[in-house]
């Protein structure tokens, strides 16, 4: 509680840094729901962006229940739950998850990758060469 005190007391001070942090925050959010759209309408989802923007929010919140690992599918059944007033087929608004949970992971794998190489690469720019000095 105090950190938490500390930090807001730090963030009334500079407001356009949280103005900045929740604009961007708010944009990012945007975007992966527009692009959840395109993968829905890609598969056969074609509804307004509005219905996106209501529904893919709602499942990725219901992920953060403590009932399921990491929120699998618990995503999937909220998000098949929501668009089905909105007459998509409940094995669309699974398979839509599904896909959007691939695309995550396989970049956060090619992410990990990169990272991994780029850090091995970094060393040994910095690694004394021979007759440097090295121990």
């Amino acid at each position: 509680l105090g950190r938490t005190l500390v930090a807001l007391r730090r963030l009334a001070t500079r407001p356009g840094t949280a103005l900045m942090a929740l604009s961007l925050s708010l944009a990012i959010q945007a975007s992966f729901v527009t692009l959840n759209a395109v993968i829905g309408n890609a598969i056969g989802i074609v509804q307004p962006l509005s219905v996106w923007f209501l529904a893919w929010p709602v499942a990725k919140l219901s992920g953060l229940l403590p009932i399921s690992l990491g929120g699998l599918a618990i995503r999937e059944a909220t998000l098949a739950a929501m668009l089905a007033p909105f007459g998509v087929a409940p094995v669309l608004g699974v398979a839509a998850s599904l896909i959007w949970q691939t695309v995550l992971i396989a970049g956060g794998l090619l992410s990990g990758l990169f990272w991994l190489f780029y850090r091995r690469g970094e060393r040994r720019r910095s690694a004394p060469g021979p007759g440097m000095g090295g121990a």
